[in-house]
């Protein structure tokens, strides 16, 4: 009876310890995790937190334990994953206003590993606004819209960021969007599409399987091909990681983007980026055919900024100064499902960027400043876990890295919402 006795004042001990353990690393971890003093600044909380819950604990022991739970938080994002989850859920049981405020922030903690670098704890972060008011004028739609965005990753040893760029924006975007209209159908077919829809409600009551009806609905009704131009003048602000480059970078900017929604129109087939994508769900049986997906084709983004560096020792060791100066980009989105297994949903997302400074300096180019690409992709699942690749380099990184990045994804409330 003593040992059971024991055993069970050892496991409400450890219980009782969780939960303020959990608050603090979740404060710690996220406020001032990126530097070797941070860690040892968690560390310190760990202990203090410890012998404040068991006042049995000496210092010796209160530290090996907090040396420990360092190591296991900063080499493994999945607790990151638990602590940030189950704190975001608190918040949306204790109000619906914050949550609301944060709904479009997406954050994906991950490891990433890049050429040049031991494998380094951090996250990826995301955030986009929109207000948007439309106006149709005949077969058009005129879209004016208001855009928020804050995007970019962060490393918890912030010299080991082969990705260190941060970008905050505020933009205004009018845009053209025709087509994406049905085509009529007759009294035949729109009682057939009656009929399937009510099948689908039955199902859905009897909790059988129903998606197969939908693409019946889909294949009954015919949409015409969508097309979008915009015009966007943007005003951004661009960092590394610790603030210590800066520049404000005002620009113009120009989208196309296209839906072949029409499976009878060619523009579907052009979408080249998809062929490989449609034979692997062939292959896995997500498509009963060979489908080339014409909703998936690449968003186009061109346009020129004003680069105002604010603060840039490089530059202003090469040339003397931190003269304004102009610059092109490019950028391509691209997005598509891979395959379904089960209830598991798996996307390949791609983005490239292309940035060339005009007329740059002789400094500026042959240190090779004055143009970077950049490459990601990734395979994300609907339940979060992702794997991405880039190669290449952003505007302040010096040389090219390939990079490889496992984590997880949070959509704050939007994931619920698809």
């Amino acid at each position: 009876m003593p040992a059971i006795n024991s055993k069970t004042n050892k496991k409400n001990n450890r219980q009782n310890t969780i939960m303020p353990l959990r608050l603090t690393l979740l404060i710690c971890l996220f406020i001032v995790s990126n530097t070797s003093p941070a860690q040892e600044s968690v560390k310190n909380e760990l202990i203090k937190t410890l012998k404040q819950v068991d006042p049995r604990i000496d210092t010796k022991t209160a530290e090996s334990l907090g040396i420990s739970a360092i190591k296991e938080i900063f080499s493994k994002p999945d607790l990151l994953n638990d602590l940030f989850s189950k704190n975001i859920e608190l918040l949306e049981k204790k109000s619906s206003t914050p949550y609301k405020f944060i709904r479009d922030l997406n954050i994906k903690p991950k490891t990433f590993q890049a050429d040049s670098f031991s494998v380094s704890l951090g996250f990826e972060y995301k955030y986009e606004n929109s207000w948007t008011k439309n106006k149709k004028t005949g077969k058009s739609l005129f879209l004016q819209n208001y855009d928020l965005s804050f995007n970019g990753d962060v490393a918890f040893k912030k010299k080991q960021n082969p990705n260190s760029f941060l970008e905050s924006s505020l933009s205004y975007e009018g845009a053209f969007m025709w087509g994406g209209q049905p085509m009529k159908i007759d009294d035949a077919t729109s009682d057939k599409i009656q009929e399937i829809e009510d099948s689908i409600l039955e199902r859905r009551e009897r909790k059988e399987p129903y998606l197969d009806l939908y693409q019946q609905v889909n294949s009954l009704i015919t949409v015409t091909d969508q097309f979008y131009l915009g015009v966007k003048g943007k005003f951004a602000f661009e960092s590394n990681q610790d603030f210590t480059k800066r520049q404000f970078a005002p620009g113009i900017l120009i989208g196309f983007g296209a839906k072949g929604w029409n499976k009878n129109e060619a523009l579907r087939y052009l979408n080249i980026f998809d062929y490989p994508f449609a034979l692997i769900r062939l292959l896995t049986g997500t498509d009963a055919t060979f489908n080339v997906y014409g909703a998936t084709f690449p968003s186009f983004l061109f346009g020129l900024d004003y680069v105002i560096p604010n603060k840039d020792t490089v530059r202003k060791k090469l040339i003397g100064n931190k003269d304004p100066f102009t610059r092109l980009r490019l950028e391509v989105g691209f997005k598509t499902r891979v395959a379904r297994i089960g209830k598991e949903v798996i996307h390949f997302i791609s983005n490239f960027r292309w940035y060339q400074e005009l007329n740059p300096n002789n400094a500026i180019k042959i240190n090779k400043l004055d143009m970077s690409t950049f490459f990601v992709a990734s395979l994300e699942s609907y339940t979060g876990l992702f794997i991405s690749y880039t190669a290449g380099k952003l505007p302040f990184d010096r040389k090219n890295d390939q990079v490889y990045a496992l984590g997880f994804r949070y959509d704050l409330g939007n994931s619920k919402d698809k």
